[in-house]
Protein backbone atom coordinates (compact mmCIF):
# COMPACT_ATOMS: atom_id res chain seq x y z
CA UNK A 1 0.00 0.00 0.00
CA UNK A 2 1.54 3.49 -1.09
CA UNK A 3 2.96 5.96 1.90
CA UNK A 4 -0.19 8.36 1.39
CA UNK A 5 -2.80 5.85 2.32
CA UNK A 6 -4.02 5.31 -1.40
CA UNK A 7 -4.91 2.57 -3.05
CA UNK A 8 -2.79 0.69 -5.48
CA UNK A 9 -3.09 0.61 -9.33
CA UNK A 10 -6.29 3.10 -8.97
CA UNK A 11 -5.00 5.76 -11.21
CA UNK A 12 -6.47 5.78 -14.81
CA UNK A 13 -3.18 6.05 -17.31
CA UNK A 14 -5.66 6.11 -20.48
CA UNK A 15 -7.38 9.43 -18.21
CA UNK A 16 -3.76 11.04 -17.69
CA UNK A 17 -3.25 10.96 -21.84
CA UNK A 18 -6.52 12.29 -22.64
CA UNK A 19 -6.36 15.14 -20.10
CA UNK A 20 -2.52 16.03 -21.91
CA UNK A 21 -4.78 15.96 -25.46
CA UNK A 22 -7.87 18.12 -24.42
CA UNK A 23 -5.46 20.74 -23.11
CA UNK A 24 -3.15 20.39 -26.14
CA UNK A 25 -5.88 20.66 -28.33
CA UNK A 26 -7.57 23.43 -26.33
CA UNK A 27 -4.50 25.93 -26.74
CA UNK A 28 -4.73 24.78 -30.93
CA UNK A 29 -8.67 25.16 -30.74
CA UNK A 30 -7.96 28.42 -29.07
CA UNK A 31 -5.47 30.40 -31.28
CA UNK A 32 -7.67 29.15 -34.07
CA UNK A 33 -10.96 30.64 -33.13
CA UNK A 34 -9.19 33.50 -32.50
CA UNK A 35 -7.52 33.77 -35.41
CA UNK A 36 -10.94 33.23 -37.44
CA UNK A 37 -12.84 36.38 -34.93
CA UNK A 38 -10.41 38.10 -36.54
CA UNK A 39 -10.61 37.17 -39.93
CA UNK A 40 -14.65 37.58 -39.46
CA UNK A 41 -13.89 40.98 -37.74
CA UNK A 42 -12.38 41.92 -40.83
CA UNK A 43 -13.96 40.74 -43.80
CA UNK A 44 -17.85 39.64 -42.42
CA UNK A 45 -19.95 42.49 -41.39
CA UNK A 46 -19.94 41.73 -37.84
CA UNK A 47 -21.54 43.39 -35.24
CA UNK A 48 -19.49 45.38 -32.84
CA UNK A 49 -20.69 44.59 -29.63
CA UNK A 50 -20.44 40.51 -30.72
CA UNK A 51 -16.40 40.49 -31.33
CA UNK A 52 -15.55 41.39 -27.61
CA UNK A 53 -17.51 38.80 -26.31
CA UNK A 54 -16.87 36.24 -28.52
CA UNK A 55 -12.91 36.60 -27.77
CA UNK A 56 -13.39 37.18 -24.12
CA UNK A 57 -15.87 33.66 -24.27
CA UNK A 58 -13.53 31.74 -25.70
CA UNK A 59 -10.75 32.59 -23.52
CA UNK A 60 -13.34 31.54 -20.64
CA UNK A 61 -13.77 28.35 -22.12
CA UNK A 62 -9.56 28.02 -22.52
CA UNK A 63 -9.31 28.76 -18.81
CA UNK A 64 -12.26 26.38 -18.01
CA UNK A 65 -10.83 23.46 -19.73
CA UNK A 66 -6.98 24.03 -18.35
CA UNK A 67 -8.60 24.12 -14.58
CA UNK A 68 -10.71 20.78 -15.20
CA UNK A 69 -7.56 19.35 -17.29
CA UNK A 70 -5.13 20.33 -13.87
CA UNK A 71 -7.46 19.38 -11.53
CA UNK A 72 -7.82 15.90 -13.32
CA UNK A 73 -4.57 15.16 -13.26
CA UNK A 74 -3.94 15.75 -9.97
CA UNK A 75 -7.23 13.90 -8.59
CA UNK A 76 -6.00 10.99 -11.09
CA UNK A 77 -2.80 11.01 -9.42
CA UNK A 78 -4.07 11.28 -5.61
CA UNK A 79 -6.65 9.18 -6.77
CA UNK A 80 -9.23 11.52 -5.65
CA UNK A 81 -13.07 10.81 -6.46
CA UNK A 82 -14.06 13.94 -5.63
CA UNK A 83 -11.46 15.71 -7.68
CA UNK A 84 -11.54 13.98 -10.66
CA UNK A 85 -15.88 14.78 -10.77
CA UNK A 86 -15.22 18.37 -10.30
CA UNK A 87 -12.78 17.80 -13.49
CA UNK A 88 -15.29 16.08 -15.40
CA UNK A 89 -17.89 19.33 -14.53
CA UNK A 90 -15.49 21.87 -15.70
CA UNK A 91 -14.80 19.39 -18.79
CA UNK A 92 -18.34 19.21 -19.55
CA UNK A 93 -19.02 23.24 -19.42
CA UNK A 94 -16.18 23.77 -21.39
CA UNK A 95 -17.83 21.21 -23.71
CA UNK A 96 -21.08 23.13 -23.91
CA UNK A 97 -18.52 26.42 -25.25
CA UNK A 98 -17.23 24.21 -27.59
CA UNK A 99 -20.99 23.40 -28.97
CA UNK A 100 -21.55 27.49 -28.43
CA UNK A 101 -18.14 28.04 -31.05
CA UNK A 102 -19.85 25.02 -33.28
CA UNK A 103 -23.36 26.41 -34.07
CA UNK A 104 -24.80 29.53 -31.73
CA UNK A 105 -21.94 32.20 -32.99
CA UNK A 106 -22.60 34.99 -34.69
CA UNK A 107 -20.92 33.31 -38.05
CA UNK A 108 -20.54 30.11 -38.09
CA UNK A 109 -17.25 28.75 -40.81
CA UNK A 110 -16.69 25.20 -41.47
CA UNK A 111 -13.74 25.43 -40.19
CA UNK A 112 -14.87 26.32 -36.79
CA UNK A 113 -17.53 23.65 -37.19
CA UNK A 114 -14.30 21.28 -37.41
CA UNK A 115 -12.16 22.51 -34.58
CA UNK A 116 -15.02 23.18 -32.19
CA UNK A 117 -16.59 19.28 -33.19
CA UNK A 118 -12.99 18.08 -32.26
CA UNK A 119 -12.82 19.39 -29.44
CA UNK A 120 -15.66 18.64 -28.01
CA UNK A 121 -14.86 14.66 -29.27
CA UNK A 122 -11.94 15.07 -26.98
CA UNK A 123 -13.43 16.81 -24.20
CA UNK A 124 -16.61 14.12 -24.25
CA UNK A 125 -13.91 10.64 -24.22
CA UNK A 126 -12.03 13.00 -20.99
CA UNK A 127 -15.02 12.98 -19.37
CA UNK A 128 -15.90 9.71 -19.94
CA UNK A 129 -12.56 8.60 -19.07
CA UNK A 130 -12.62 10.22 -15.90
CA UNK A 131 -16.05 8.65 -14.65
CA UNK A 132 -14.34 5.26 -15.40
CA UNK A 133 -10.98 5.81 -13.69
CA UNK A 134 -13.62 7.63 -11.01
CA UNK A 135 -15.68 4.49 -10.60
CA UNK A 136 -11.82 2.32 -10.48
CA UNK A 137 -10.50 4.45 -7.69
CA UNK A 138 -14.00 3.97 -5.63
CA UNK A 139 -13.90 0.66 -6.63
CA UNK A 140 -10.52 -0.40 -5.10
CA UNK A 141 -10.73 2.64 -1.97
CA UNK A 142 -13.71 -0.10 -0.92
CA UNK A 143 -11.27 -3.40 -0.44
CA UNK A 144 -8.23 -2.58 1.35
CA UNK A 145 -5.00 -4.07 0.31
CA UNK A 146 -4.27 -5.74 3.47
CA UNK A 147 -7.81 -7.67 3.37
CA UNK A 148 -7.07 -8.99 -0.23
CA UNK A 149 -3.77 -10.17 1.09
CA UNK A 150 -5.19 -12.06 4.12
CA UNK A 151 -7.63 -14.02 1.88
CA UNK A 152 -5.00 -15.00 -0.24
CA UNK A 153 -2.92 -16.81 2.31
CA UNK A 154 -6.09 -18.05 3.50
CA UNK A 155 -7.11 -19.65 0.11
CA UNK A 156 -3.36 -20.75 0.03
CA UNK A 157 -3.80 -22.30 3.83
CA UNK A 158 -6.27 -24.03 2.83
CA UNK A 159 -5.29 -25.66 -0.76
CA UNK A 160 -2.64 -27.31 1.44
Amino acid sequence: MPASGGTTGGASFPFHLQLLTSIGWAAIWWIVTLGLLIFKALHLPFPPAALPMEVVASFLVLLVNAFGVLIGMRGNKMESTSAIVISAVLLSIAAVGAIYYMWLQTYVLMMDLAFSATYLGINGVAILLGFWATQSVARLARVPGFKLEVESVRGEKKKN
